[in-house]
């Protein structure tokens, strides 16, 4: 029987760069990724044992995967890892500009840029214990998005796509989650703005959905009042669909082929 509701969860995250072999090569090298493929020149596959799937993007655009809020510059994604200080010394002396280790009330974290200026944050839980065989990487946790109608997008989040919804205290802060992760953490921002990726006419969501029942799930957005584009067959690779959220994000929905 079909379940009521969205039925999905985030498996892909889109990252633009214009230089896609060194790319490809940087991410190996400095996070342990796994390279799973590179269909043609604008276009690459990595993956983290926990997931999602990173799909890097050619553009020769300059927008990247980081926002900002006032002066302050914003992260997009967040890494987890149980080896934390590993990681750092091992992406430092791979010649990687780090800013130093720092301690919070929820762990340990640090933040970098990769070659195209799309920047990221590190983050080791407090209660974390790293041994030898844990990947250095274990995934992406985090996506952090700037929202210009906090209230209204992270309801929307609750009720249309079934995410948890938990207020931390900072009234211009709202986390989302929904397993099997990553999380959202989304920031109330002064200007309308979003996460989609630009390749001159070219708009790419920032983030995937993988999903099954395709046809359900797009009669229960569009009946749910959702701005939903046609479902688009991809052949071998599935169908796919897009749509909308409050705040102009693009975001796609992915049916595999059986």
């Amino acid at each position: 029987m079909t379940k009521t509701g969205f039925q999905g969860h985030i498996a892909y995250l889109h990252i633009p760069v214009t230089r896609m072999d060194e790319s490809l090569a940087w991410y190996e090298r400095h996070l342990g990724a796994n390279i799973s493929g590179k269909p043609h020149d604008d276009l690459g596959f990595i993956d983290f044992p926990e997931g999602p799937n990173v799909l890097l993007l050619g553009t020769n655009q300059t927008a990247r995967a980081a926002f900002k809020l006032g002066d302050e510059r914003k992260q997009a994604a967040g890494f987890r890892t149980t080896r934390i200080e590993e990681l750092h010394r091992h992406m430092k002396e791979g010649g990687v500009a780090l800013e130093p280790i720092v301690r919070y009330e929820h762990g340990l974290f640090f933040y970098f840029d990769d070659p195209d200026g799309n920047f990221f944050m590190v983050h080791q839980l407090p209660d974390a214990i790293g041994r030898e065989d844990d990947p250095l990487v274990e995934g992406i946790r985090y996506i952090e998005m700037p929202v210009y109608d906090l209230e209204r997008t992270t309801d929307w989040y609750a009720s249309i796509l079934g995410f948890n919804k938990t207020l931390p205290g900072n009234p211009d802060l709202v986390f989302l989650d929904r397993e099997p992760g990553p999380n959202l953490l989304m920031w109330r921002s002064p200007v309308k703005t979003n996460l989609n990726v630009y390749r001159g006419d070219e708009v790419t969501p920032f983030i995937g959905f993988r999903i099954e029942e395709m046809d359900v799930l797009r009669h229960y957005l569009r009946s749910s009042g959702v701005a939903v584009g046609e479902i688009e067959d991809g052949g071998a690779v599935g169908r796919f669909c897009r749509f909308t959220d409050p705040n102009g994000n693009l975001l796609l929905m992915h049916e595999p082929s059986i």
